[in-house]
Order: structure tokens, then sequence, then C-alpha cells
């Protein structure tokens, strides 16, 4: 939802007409706490709704986006020749400079792309006062510094020669140009972080409340039609027929077998051996990233897979798992004695391009990959973005507003996390295993 926030941002300058009258925060800030609700509402039983209510302070802080507050400044670029000023009375356009400026955005960059409820301040569609600016242009944008990580506020002064002579001189002040300017637009942008607080503070929480009630009436009456029936007896099995075979079974011992020699391979495979080797796979991935960052999540698949046919007992590619495929199915056994049934580890691998890529590749695809047999999965995430840790506090939180989190816990190797979900009455285990491949520059 962020990533949909900047885009419009781009598209829309803010503090404008256009934002007042189409772009209010209210309905945005209620599709954040919609994926709280929608999560209460999709609870099943009155034993996991209790567990939510018992997480539910987490998913609301997971889901909560930091107000967008501004930071440093500085000056952009200058742009010389390339613009000119409305038209004088003699028909005649002036040349002008542009000098960028900018101010730093932390948290949220797109909320500003939003109208605040309570703001009496007049919009920003032009510099009345200061009218330095090309016919058509914005007062305020909303742009990257550097590729997909930092945001700022630009705002453009554009001064014709005789302009230029008179700031040199000290007779007009470009820096009472921009505090104007700046001054009409902080108002605005302290509405709109009052409202985000008042709303996760105060409104969601009730809301969460209300809903956590109105489910659980609806789960008591459900309860209360299932065990409203009784039966004499419960439902019993029919016993499996055994057909025998037509023909004789050959039990000749005296034959002699050969058994092939095969490449010495881990006799089981535990979760924690699979995320040991998905992690040494994803340093070498790491230490060359001109190899990888070009590739499609198949490719990436395809080389991962090859890796750990080499280590486990099996890593089947695009295998067939309940609904769809999965990108890489690993069967293992578990470690406690050896003898138990195989358990299913399903890896999926997503290009995490945006927080909805991210959040899709868990709920519903990931997901709808799962059986009863599954009890561990991995998601591989493939970062292109230039700065890691900025591309991880984005994305990543998404994931823990996914109905049926319940805890975040360490994984065994170092630098990534494992979530634990409970959903339709299974466990689910999720490494969250995040891999920096940033395009190289030739």
């Amino acid at each position: 939802m962020l990533s949909d926030l900047l885009a419009d941002a781009l598209a829309n300058p803010p503090f404008t007409r256009f934002i007042a009258d189409h772009r209010p925060l209210g309905p945005t800030l209620a599709q954040f706490g919609q994926l709280a609700i929608s999560s209460i509402h999709a609870t099943k039983t009155l034993v996991d709704l209790k567990r939510f209510e018992g997480s539910l302070h987490v998913l609301l802080a997971s889901i909560r986006p930091d107000p967008p507050e501004l930071a440093g400044g500085g000056h952009g670029s200058v742009q010389e020749g390339e613009l000119w000023g409305p038209a004088q009375d003699d028909g005649s356009r002036p040349a002008l400079t542009r000098f960028w400026f900018r101010r730093q955005i932390l948290g949220a960059a797109g909320l500003l792309s939003r109208w605040p409820s309570e703001c009496s301040v007049p919009v920003i569609d032009r510099d009345s006062e200061h009218p330095y600016l090309a016919a058509g242009e914005a007062v305020w944008i909303i742009r990257p510094v550097d590729g997909d990580d930092d945001w700022a506020l630009y705002t453009p002064i554009d001064l014709t020669h005789e302009e230029l002579e008179r700031v040199h001189a000290g007779k007009l002040s470009v820096q009472k140009i921009y505090d104007d300017r700046e001054a009409l637009m902080l108002p605005i942008i302290d509405a709109i972080r009052a409202e985000t607080a008042d709303y996760f503070d105060v409104k969601l929480p009730e809301l969460a409340q209300e809903a956590l009630e109105f489910r659980r009436r609806k789960l008591a009456a459900f309860s209360s039609v299932t065990t409203g029936v009784a039966f004499p007896e419960k439902w019993k099995l029919k016993a499996p027929e055994v057909t025998p075979t037509a023909e004789p079974i050959d039990l000749d011992t005296n034959r002699s077998v050969t058994t092939p020699l095969f490449r010495d391979r881990l006799a089981e495979a535990s979760f924690e051996e699979l995320q040991r080797a998905i992690r040494v796979w994803a340093n070498a991935v790491e230490r060359y990233p001109a190899a990888f960052s070009a590739l499609d999540e198949e490719r990436v698949s395809d080389l991962l897979a090859a890796t750990l046919h080499a280590s486990l007992p099996g890593a089947d590619r695009e295998v067939f798992s309940r609904r769809g495929k999965t990108d890489i199915q690993v069967r293992a056994k578990a470690l406690d004695d050896g003898s138990s049934e195989a358990r299913v580890f399903i890896a999926e691998t997503k290009w995490a391009t945006g927080s909805k890529v991210v959040r899709e590749a868990l709920d519903p695809q990931l997901f709808s990959y799962l059986n009863s047999a599954n009890t561990a999965a991995v998601l591989l995430l493939l970062f292109r973005q230039k700065n890691a840790v900025a591309a991880y506090s984005r994305h990543l939180p998404v994931l823990k507003a996914v109905q049926g989190f319940e805890a975040e816990e360490a994984s065994a190797v170092q630098g990534w996390k494992i979530n634990r979900y409970r959903r339709d009455g299974k466990e689910l285990r999720l490494l969250i295993a995040t891999v920096h491949i940033p395009p190289v520059k030739p």
C-alpha cells in the first residue's frame, strides 16, 4: 500500500486543490486499518480468535505507517537555458534559471499526497507572493533522492537574469522565498501527522475491539448450531479392502543384486539444515550481483534447486502441491527420532518490487500451496534496491499484517527471521530469506 501511495505522489503533486478535492486522508488510513479488521473476520474458531486477540497489538503496530516528517534540507540541481517565463508586454519571454531545493522526508512520504480532514490551511497551487515559477509548475513535488530508498519534497525557484542580479546584490532574499513557501506547507504536514496518530492510537483500536466482539458473538452462534445436533454414534470410516494378487510372488532369493553407488547426500533434512543451505547459497549470490540481478524468478529458483539437490534429500522444481505450483519443494524427515513421516518444505521466490508483491507472495500464493503435511516454508525475497536496509524496513512489515500471524522468532542463521502463523488449526513457520542483488553499472 505504501508503494501505491508513492506512485500516486509521483503523479500528483502534494498540497494542491486536486489533492484536497480527490485524495482525502481518512479513507487511506481506513485501508491500513482494514488489514487488521479483515484478519479478525477471517478467524474460524473461538480458540483462534482468542489467540488472535492476544497478539492484536503486534498486528496493529506492524500495519501502522510511520507518519511523515521533514528532516535535513539542501539544494539540488540547477537548470539553465531550459525554461522561459510568462510573456511580457512586448511579447517577449524572459529566460529563467531554475534552482531546486529539497527537504528530506522521514516516514511514509506517500501520505503527503493525501489531504487531512481537519485542515484550515489553504491549498498551495501557486506561490502568489513570489511568482518565480514557470507557468503550470507545481510549488512542491515528491521525488526519490537515491533510487528507491530516500524521498524528499522538492521546490523550484525560477529567477530571471535581473532577479539573479538582485539576489547577488542582496536586494532579493531567496531564503525568504523558501521560508514563506515552507510556512504554508508545514501546517498541512502537522495535520497529516495528527490525524494519522489519532486513527492508530484511538480509532483503530476501538474499531478492532468492536470487530472482535462482533466476531466472538458470531462464532459462538456458529458453535451453537454445530453442537446443537447430536448423533447416536460417531462417523465410521469404511475399512480399506485389499485385493489379492492374481499371480504368486516369486520368492527366489538366489538372484544376484547389484546396488548402484550414489553420491553421498544428507540422509535427512531438517528445517535448520534447509536454512543453512539457502544462507550459504544466498551469500554466494550476493558476492556476485552482476550475475544474478538480471535473472527472472524462475531462473533464480532453478539455480537454488540445483544447489539444494547437492545437499538435501530432495528438492523438486515446480511440483504440484494442493493448488497451483510451488517454486521448490523439499522433502525431509524430522530429527526428533529420525522416523517420523516425511515433511514438506516449500520455497517461494519473488523479486520484491513492492509491498503488495511481498504480501501476495505469501497470501494467497504460498498459503495456497500448503497442505496438512506442511509445517515450514521459505519465502525467498530478492531485492534490487540500492539501500537494502531501507527496502527491508519498508516492505517486510506487511508480512506481519497477514491473517494468522502470531510472532517473530530467531532463525538458525544470522540476518534472517522466522514468522510463525496459525491458520485453520495448523501452524506454519516461515523463514523470511532476503537476498540483496542490486544491479551493477557497467
